[in-house]
């Protein structure tokens, strides 16, 4: 049996790109702002690659991916839903964590369970979070650190946010 294309490259599944390729940095959007480019390609019809730079850290990694109906023993790589979730639960983490050490009160854990449920024609169910804090703090201080980090994560605005897309297409030749 053959290996496929993530297998036979030889590169880990993500990796920090160094240097970064040029023209791969995104416009930063301003003060606080991040943005983020991503340039992904199908490396077989369910096996992608994607570089992705991040303005705020100036850092671009590789990531691969694998979607499909493919028994889950197969994979070689996380599918974009699983990328997407975990993105969502990290970043708003990192505003909980951000929060708590602006106010210079203790956090020594914090965990999340979260769920996330997709529908065929791009719906999607509420995103589900518990949260874990370990702080010598009271509940109303657990409650305040949520209730920041909900209001300023980035991808909790997203999931909130009626966004339009916009999509172009070349063909090449």
């Amino acid at each position: 049996m053959g290996h496929s294309p993530l297998e036979s490259s030889g590169l880990p599944l993500f990796f920090l790109v160094s240097p970064a390729p040029g023209g791969i940095q995104p416009t930063p959007r301003g003060p606080g702002a991040a943005a983020v480019r991503v340039v992904a390609r199908s490396l077989s019809v369910m096996q992608k690659e994607a570089l992705v730079a991040n303005s705020s850290t100036g850092a671009v990694w590789r990531l691969a991916s694998e979607e499909g109906p493919c028994d889950p023993q197969g994979r070689r790589a996380p599918d974009p839903l699983s990328y997407a979730s975990a993105g969502i639960a990290f970043c708003f983490m990192a505003q909980v964590a951000r929060y708590a050490r602006i106010l210079r009160r203790g956090l020594q854990g914090l965990a999340v369970v979260q769920d996330t449920g997709f529908r065929p024609g791009g719906s999607a169910d509420p995103v589900v979070t518990h949260v874990d804090l370990e702080t010598a703090e009271d509940d109303a201080f657990a409650q305040q650190l949520v209730a920041a980090g909900e209001r300023t994560c980035f991808l909790h605005a997203l999931c909130r946010t009626a966004l339009e897309v916009e999509v172009q297409a070349r063909a090449g030749r």
